[in-house]
């Protein structure tokens, strides 16, 4: 393997990883807004959506991995179905919403309306299954008491994922080098 194809298959990545989950800690740590309805919107979803669209499901989950574990020791203390629900929401949103969407002509169309329901699915399926059975294992809480918090928290965090995520993954597929114009001036 030569070593122009180790470092695209292998440095790249773990550069994102590095830099996702510093971006996703600094925005879950540092823009924090006032409750609103009982959601809390919380933006590091959006870092979380640009690098699970860009560089796949795994890059997203490490992603997620990284930035909630840098939450976690900054204050907010380990709550581990937290952790994980990030973890699949950041997987499946990879899974869900491939790059090559974006090298398809841009982010609009298909590939906007591909984002929106692989991030609400990605986020119905972190906080309305994984994080309330992990925390019904793990913490023996009320049943009703997580569906309810769990439904406001994929409301809360797939609008945030959609509107902030989006206009991230609009502003990339315009820096795109297959998006330029190539004609001369």
């Amino acid at each position: 393997m030569n070593l122009r194809r180790f470092l695209g298959r292998w440095l790249k990545p773990l550069i994102v990883t590095v830099a996702g989950g510093l971006l996703y800690f600094a925005l879950g740590a540092l823009l924090r807004l006032p409750p609103l309805f009982g959601l809390s919107f919380k933006f590091q979803y959006a870092a979380l959506g640009l690098a699970a669209v860009v560089y796949g499901p795994f890059t997203g989950a490490a992603v997620a991995l990284l930035g909630e574990v840098l939450l976690a020791a900054w204050g907010a203390g380990f709550w581990w179905s937290v952790i994980a629900a990030s973890v699949a929401a950041g997987f499946v949103t990879g899974v869900l919403c491939n790059r090559r969407y974006l090298r398809s002509g841009g982010f609009h169309g298909g590939a906007m309306a591909r984002y929106i329901l692989g991030s609400l699915a990605a986020h119905a399926i972190a906080w309305l299954v994984v994080c309330p059975a992990l925390d019904l294992l793990f913490y023996r809480e009320a049943l009703d008491n997580l569906i309810r918090r769990g439904a406001f928290t994929a409301v809360a965090s797939g609008l945030v994922a959609i509107v902030a995520g989006g206009l991230l993954c609009a502003v990339f597929s315009g820096l795109l080098p297959w998006q330029r114009d190539r004609s001369p001036a």
